[in-house]
């Protein structure tokens, strides 16, 4: 087999130097891109984006291969150097490159390490697909990450232009002004990083083209931190240089993909695909190749139970069954449906899910006055004063790295007994299933719980503790509607991959990303009163359920007569035009354009294929003055408000309030 390679190898060469290029190099191309790679040291040494000319890495001098954090007894960060090790093996079969690097050596050891690390490039339609392998005979080190891919540098494609890093409902500039997230006591460099699977994707962009990245995960089995650098650091004031060179550094942006693998001694452990991909146009373009493949792999949930409508919602926290009575007839009287309720555990179950006296029968009476109750619950958390943890949860609790809890509240999901007690107690807790639904808060990585130490939990260690979560409530969820199949289950949108079994989520990062993923996901959106009419305008231009939690001048709904009168508003223009602006497709700021200043739009296209757009004017003094378009036709157009719900003609623009909203409709 070796032999076979080299013979690769060589001809290989021989084309690339029958055209006239005199190093040995190995190239993947197609019409959409072009990587050259280093058989030395298995660099990356060009990539372009041959469509739009964009030389993501262009300089020679900074290309890498991968990077290794091996840690030693006397150095924790140790790291392994690709470009340091001998030429690696090379297998080419088709658009795939296979390096495999062997005895991988430090400058800080006298010997190899008996490490082996496989590298996989696959050139695809877009991209390129990274996968690999970590085969660990070292009888004594633990391999805990490795940055594949790393590329040396991703060069601003247009100076002139802002380029981000943007995730689902993130945006981090990298250009002309770069923030720096770690500390400076943590990094030698400015640094901003992206988890995943938790952040869905990373894009790399301007307005005009970007790189989209994401790892093929359904269900989360592997933690990726994805990161940016610029060295050798700022100008000024968190600017960007804008020379090619400063203090004798060549200035650049380098990215990797950490994947942690904690791979331990005479251990392997395979490299989950992760995919970059060029495309050309606004970002939406990009989010699209993400989209297309979470449809095939992401079958989403039908949902067809209570949580289409686009009710109002208000979160409350009690203490006594009565006051959620009281909560229910003042939501009644001010058009309020759903109650998303906190604190109606008691504050000390022994060793049981157990709700405070006369929930049961409080719950009842609300239902009957019409009024939804959606139970707040949190399975991965626990109360450190309470005797049930004294007696059982303490010994589920997460461990890290130094034997010891990291938050001493949060409860390992991969575990035998935390499975037990959720398909046990929680699914089938009369309390949980007297309600309209239940919105699940399993956090998955406080106090950086990413994974679970524990030698005493009947679970590989490391665990990645994500896994855990999301089957633990993925067994929850099917658990408790097999009880009682009408019951919604939500959850606060940790991962994408969770639309897979819930029926909704709280979703208040405000991101229209998340919406334009999640077309048709129902979102809860909880308000700021003091921001009241921009987070409402938000919630109407991205169809999101508004979801009041007020504290300011006190909870109740009668201090906040205006802001009420608006959600009223709201909720009956949706459901007067609820064909376009709640069941329709959600398009963003595709297939329509709005002229005006300080504004935001999204376009709904619902099933017979006519448009609508919800118009906001952001200005909170002024009038705004607009004028739309729809691409591609010449129907007449109507218009309508929250605060004048019927419609009237479009006569060719419009003029709308200070921080208010308009619909244009085709007829």
């Amino acid at each position: 087999m070796k032999a076979n390679a080299l013979k690769i190898i060589a001809f290989c060469c021989i084309l690339l130097m029958g055209t006239g290029c005199s190093e040995k190099q190995l190239k993947l191309e197609n019409d959409h891109l072009l990587a050259v790679f280093d058989i030395s040291n298995g660099s990356l040494l060009k990539l372009e984006n041959k469509k739009t000319k964009w030389d993501v890495i262009y300089r020679k001098s900074l290309g890498q291969s991968f990077e290794m954090l091996v840690p030693l007894s006397w150095k924790r960060y140790h790291y392994i150097d690709g470009t340091e090790q001998s030429p690696p093996m090379i297998n080419v079969s088709g658009n795939k490159i296979s390096f495999t690097w062997t005895s991988l050596k430090s400058k800080l050891l006298d010997k190899p390490l008996d490490i082996t690390f496989i590298g996989i490039v696959e050139l695809t339609d877009n991209g390129l697909r990274y996968s690999g392998k970590v085969i660990n005979n070292d009888s004594t080190h633990t391999v805990e990450y490795v940055g594949w891919p790393y590329w040396g540098e991703v060069s601003i494609p247009d100076t002139t232009k802002r380029f981000v890093c943007e995730s689902m409902n993130q945006t981090k500039e990298l250009y002309p002004s770069f923030t720096n997230e770690q500390g400076y006591w943590g990094v030698d460099y400015p640094t901003q990083s992206i988890t995943l699977p938790e952040s869905a994707f990373l894009t790399m962009r301007n307005d005009e083209q970007g790189i989209i990245g994401y790892s093929e995960q359904v269900v989360p089995k592997e933690l990726i931190v994805a990161s940016n650098e610029l060295i050798p650091g700022w100008d000024c004031n968190s600017m960007n240089p804008t020379t090619k060179e400063m203090d004798g550094q060549l200035v650049r942006i380098p990215f990797k993909v950490n994947h942690f693998t904690f791979t331990a001694p005479q251990k392997s452990q395979d490299i989950l695909p992760f995919d970059l991909l060029f495309y050309e146009g606004t970002w939406h373009k990009g989010v699209d190749l993400y989209k297309n493949w979470r449809k095939a792999v992401m079958p989403q949930i039908n949902c067809n139970n209570w949580m289409r409508e686009p009710y109002t919602w208000r979160y409350v926290t009690i203490s006594k069954s009565q006051e959620l009575v009281d909560l229910a007839k003042e939501c009644k009287q001010y058009g309020v449906s759903v109650l998303q309720v906190n604190g109606w555990r008691t504050p000390d179950n022994q060793n049981d899910v157990k709700g405070i006296e006369g929930l049961a029968s409080a719950i009842k009476t609300c239902q009957k006055m019409g009024i939804k109750i959606v139970l707040d619950l949190q399975m991965n958390t626990a109360d450190k004063h309470s005797s049930w943890y004294k007696n059982e949860l303490e010994k589920y609790v997460i461990i890290n790295m130094y034997g010891m809890p990291t938050d001493a509240q949060m409860l390992c999901p991969l575990t035998q007994g935390m499975t037990d007690i959720v398909e046990n107690r929680y699914a089938k807790n009369s309390y949980l299933q007297s309600a309209d639904g239940i919105i699940i808060n399993d956090n998955n990585n406080s106090g950086a719980t990413f994974f679970c130490f524990s030698p005493d939990h009947g679970h590989a260690v490391p665990e990645f503790v994500q896994t855990g979560t999301y089957n633990l409530d993925k067994d929850f969820t099917g658990e408790i509607k097999k009880a009682k199949p009408d019951i919604a289950v939500l959850g606060y949108g940790f991962w994408d991959a969770q639309t897979t079994y819930y029926d909704g989520y709280r979703a208040d990062g405000r991101s229209d990303k998340n919406r334009y993923v999640n077309t048709n996901t129902p979102m809860i959106t909880v308000i700021n009163e003091r921001k009241a009419r921009e987070d409402m305008n938000f919630c109407l231009k991205n169809r999101c359920n508004i979801c009041y939690n007020f504290s300011f001048i006190g909870r109740e709904l009668k201090n906040y007569p205006l802001i009420v009168k608006y959600g009223q508003e709201i909720e009956a223009l949706r459901r007067k035009y609820a064909d376009f602006i709640w069941n329709g497709e959600y398009r963003d700021v595709l297939d329509a354009t709005v002229n005006g200043e300080n504004i935001s739009y999204a376009v709904y296209r619902n099933k017979n294929g006519r448009k609508a757009m919800i118009i906001i004017n952001n200005r909170t003094d002024d009038v705004s003055k607009v004028s739309v378009s729809i691409d591609g036709s010449n129907k007449p157009l109507v218009v309508a408000s929250p605060e004048n719900i019927e419609e009237t003609i479009y006569n060719g623009n419009i003029s709308i309030d200070p921080l208010s909203a308009v619909i244009v409709m085709e007829k």
